[in-house]
């Protein structure tokens, strides 16, 4: 599954926006993160937040599960 993917697992929801290409599959729509259009408006802001703090869990869950010296050298080559 991906933004520019036409396939998605059962009961995941669409990223949202012009470009997804899974919105018109069960279930629909999606409320896209990325920008903010007149038919999203209302929910963009909520979107937003629980996208971040959900992120944030998980990088403190990955964090917790590595150490804090492992997880700071996350990334280096």
């Amino acid at each position: 599954m991906g933004i520019l993917s036409s396939a998605k697992p059962k009961g995941k929801c669409s990223h949202g926006g012009a470009a997804d290409l899974t919105s018109s599959k069960a279930p629909r729509g999606g409320i896209s993160k990325d920008e903010r259009r007149s038919d999203n408006v209302a929910l963009h802001t909520a979107a937003v937040t629980v996208a971040t703090t959900a992120t944030l869990q998980l990088l403190d869950d990955i964090r917790g599960a590595a150490g804090d010296n492992n997880y700071l050298r996350y990334g280096e080559g």
